[in-house]
Parts: C-alpha cells; sequence; structure tokens
C-alpha cells in the first residue's frame, strides 16, 4: 500500500511537471509569434514610411 502511495504521488508531481512544461513551452511560442508578427508589422510600417516619404520628395 506504501508503495502504491508513493507511485501514485510520483506520478501525480511527473504529471503537474509535464504540464507544467507543456504551458510554458505553449507560452513561450506565443511569445515568440507575437515578436516576429510585431517586427513584421514594423518593418511594413517603416517600409511604407520609406515609401510614402520618397513619393513626396
Amino acid at each position: 500500500y506504501i508503495i502504491a502511495n508513493v507511485l501514485i504521488n510520483c506520478s501525480i508531481i511527473i504529471i503537474i511537471i509535464i504540464i507544467i512544461i507543456i504551458i510554458i513551452i505553449i507560452i513561450i511560442i506565443i511569445i515568440i509569434i507575437i515578436v516576429l508578427v510585431v517586427v513584421v508589422i514594423i518593418f511594413i510600417i517603416i517600409s511604407l514610411l520609406k515609401v510614402a516619404s520618397l513619393q513626396n520628395h
């Protein structure tokens, strides 16, 4: 019974750790995607501003 309880507790802890790791990985991926999107938007805005400034002159 003691061994079974220890195994159950260990398995629960391992499952919790795996879930936490998965959540962290998902958060990191989301942050990377957001950063990439922001960078792309900034590049588009800069290129549009350059085109606009060239057209004005």
